[in-house]
């Protein structure tokens, strides 16, 4: 049984212009070097540099950023 959508990850181009709109905006942000995350209440929009995630990406000639990756909490995975 689903119990909550935790996150989404989206690729940035730009890191840190990717915090400062979220932060002029009024969103309480956290992050690091590596990523910067968007808090909205018990929900997360997540942000990475495209060039430095280790992501697999099955065709090597798609265009970085594309696509969002969904993350869901389960109560188990039976």
């Amino acid at each position: 049984m689903i119990k909550r959508l935790h996150s989404s990850l989206f690729l940035v181009r730009d890191l840190a212009a990717t915090a400062n709109f979220y932060t002029v905006a009024g969103f309480n942000v956290e992050g690091d070097e590596k990523t910067v995350r968007v808090v909205y209440g018990d929900f997360r929009l997540a942000f990475m540099q495209d060039d430095s995630a280790d992501i697999n990406i099955d065709d090597a000639h798609a265009p970085r950023g594309v696509g969002i990756f969904t993350y869901v909490e389960v109560e188990n995975v039976d």
